[in-house]
């Protein structure tokens, strides 16, 4: 072998050598991540750090610049930039495609800067636009746009873009993950409709106020509805007496909200959104006396007495307004949503209009115009209106099937209850269960003063006594002729024996009840309890009305007061319908002014037998 054979040998046994040196130091450096080769360990990133000094920072990595200036966090304060060339939207963003690698700053243990932070990234102009609308329409493609990745969610970021150049620029408050993207208008609209539809996609549970029974102030009501599921509506009793009351919707669309009798305003509405665009304008819109309702949102109001009845009407053009802001405050940063709320241009909305593609119009169009860069695909959206209005309206149609539900509070008084007395057992044997007492049997009652029991629905009841130590039902002891045995007391069940001078006269004993008997007791709906007038010195009224029942138990609020006739009610109280009705007044001096009397309901009515 020749000299320059070993020489050459030699040489390529250095170069390989030195190959394998460098190899093994790339792969040393990759493993501790100090280098990063494009498609290399899962994945193309460049990455840089820096401190932020006096006066910011401005740190390179690859091709992109990341500036901010000197107050943006204190002094010393690390900063990390990464580059990600496989950057993917996500959410209502995922149909765009990527026109730039992803950019994630991050500024120490993940602080928020207190200044702005410059991010220069190039936008790739390469291929045909058409490529980026589903239709083909170059014409339908948005310029590039930015996009962060905050919280899981995908939001728009401040940016612009100089197309000279091929450059964008993102202006950021809040650091994350952000790129640019370009999407086609239909895709925006498919996007954004879906969003909707998700959004309006909800079950609220029933809330536990809801009772169907409600007793609320001694009172009962029943509560009925043509669409039980489309809003709860929920009566608790309040202070001052007050009854408040609750709606808590289950179904999509705004509902406005009238009473009978009108409502008495308690609390704001509650926006669980937590959007300061969305109560912004619906402040604009509504007025600040009017009561919308809604989904998965609670209204509460105030009244002296339970609402006789409570209508929502659905409202399409809100109901637009409504499901439009919804949407857009989910991928609106929250500083653009309130430096939203004073817009001037949000009065513009016409909610009053049913033009759902002229408000989508409007509110779109004044979205872009406050918000500058970040509020471009609202300016798609205010240019063609249409689909996404139609798209709105579609859905609102599909997930609302009734524009107005009705509940009505009924007092739930159930029928009047008759009841009969008799103190025998079918043997004709007094009741071994009733109260029986002769302490009154020094008590005589004159045989021929009998007559019949005006309080009877049967035979053989008597009444004897013409004043107040008398009796409207009295019967003839089964064994002992010469006593009586008489009702004092129909609730205790306490009856009373008493001596009778003469013979019953059995001529005058009937073979039936008189024809329309008039009830010995009564108990009202407040629960007092009422006894048939046997004697004594009453009170009278202006009006001539006489006092025909007195109050017994439970007469809290009834000491002035009787059970009161007129000329069409003799006794006091209506039974003509299922429900009997008592009129209750006060009774005093025979010329002194009293209201008309009260009318409550009878719950038991007691008659003998």
């Amino acid at each position: 072998m020749s000299h320059s054979d070993h020489r050459k040998r030699r040489t390529g046994l250095v170069v390989s050598v030195s190959v394998i040196a460098a190899a093994l130091i790339v792969v040393l450096l990759i493993g501790f991540g100090i280098v990063n080769i494009p498609g290399i360990m899962g994945g193309s990133t460049t990455s840089a750090k820096g401190t932020v000094g006096e006066d910011g920072f401005e740190i390179t990595a690859g091709e992109v610049t990341v500036s901010a200036e000197g107050g943006v966090a204190p002094s010393g304060t690390p900063v990390h930039v990464e580059v990600v060339d496989d950057f993917t939207p996500t959410g209502i963003f995922g149909s765009a495609e990527p026109v730039s690698s992803g950019v994630e700053v991050r500024l120490g243990d993940d602080r928020q800067p207190q200044s702005e932070v410059r991010i220069e990234v190039p936008v790739s102009a390469e291929g045909d636009r058409e490529k980026y609308s589903g239709e083909g329409d170059a014409s339908d493609v948005s310029d590039p746009f930015a996009v962060q990745e905050h919280e899981g969610r995908m939001l728009l970021a401040d940016f612009e873009y100089d197309a000279d150049s091929g450059k964008g620029i993102i202006l950021a408050t809040q650091l994350s993950l952000f790129g640019f993207v370009r999407a086609s208008f239909d895709a925006i609209v498919d996007s954004f409709t879906q969003s909707i539809k998700e959004f309006f996609d909800i079950s609220v549970p029933r809330p536990d106020c809801y009772r169907e029974d409600l007793s609320l102030s001694e009172k009962k009501f029943t509560l009925r509805s043509s669409e039980p599921e489309a809003a709860w509506l929920c009566l608790e009793s309040g202070a001052e007496g007050k009854i408040s009351q609750s709606l808590v919707m289950n179904s999509p669309g705004a509902w406005v909200v009238s009473s009978e009798p009108n409502l008495i305003k308690g609390t704001p509405l509650t926006f669980d959104i937590g959007s300061g665009l969305i109560a912004s304008v619906l402040r604009i819109a509504v007025g600040d006396d009017s009561d919308v309702v809604f989904p998965g949102i609670t209204a509460n109001d105030h009244h002296l007495d339970a609402p006789d009845s409570v209508t929502l009407t659905m409202n399409a053009p809100l109901t637009v307004v409504w499901s439009f802001l919804s949407v857009a405050a989910v991928f609106l940063p929250t500083d653009k949503i309130d430096g939203l709320e004073e817009a001037e241009c949000l009065s513009q909305v016409a909610i009053t209009q049913d033009d759902p593609a002229g408000q989508v119009k409007a509110m779109a169009g004044c979205i872009a115009e406050e918000l500058g860069g970040v509020g471009l695909i609202f300016g798609l959206i205010s240019a063609a209106p249409g689909a996404l209005a139609a798209n709105i309206s579609g859905i609102i149609r599909e997930w609302n099937g009734a524009t107005e539900v009705r509940y009505t509070l009924e007092p739930d008084i159930p029928t009047t209850v008759i009841k009969e007395y008799s103190p025998f057992d079918p043997d004709g044997s007094i009741r071994s269960d009733a109260q029986l007492s002769d302490d009154a049997a020094a008590i005589t009652y004159d045989a021929e003063m009998a007559s019949k029991s005006a309080v009877s629905i049967g035979s053989d009841v008597f009444d004897l006594g013409g004043t107040a130590d008398g009796s409207s039902a009295c019967w003839q002891h089964p064994i002992e002729a010469n006593r009586v045995v008489c009702l004092r007391d129909v609730w205790s069940d306490e009856l009373y024996l008493a001596t009778i001078e003469g013979d019953l006269n059995h001529e005058l004993a009937f073979d039936s009840g008189v024809d329309e008997p008039v009830l010995l007791a009564m108990e009202l709906e407040d629960g007092s309890r009422w006894q048939l007038r046997r004697g004594g010195s009453w009170g009278g009224r202006a009006d001539g009305r006489v006092g025909m029942f007195h109050c017994t138990e439970q007469c809290e609020g009834h000491e002035s007061d009787a059970i009161l006739s007129d000329d069409e009610h003799q006794f006091g109280y209506d039974s003509s319908s299922e429900t009997w009705t008592a009129f209750v007044g006060e009774l005093g001096e025979v010329d002194e002014h009293f209201p008309s009397p009260e009318e409550i309901p009878i719950t038991e009515a007691w008659f003998v037998r």
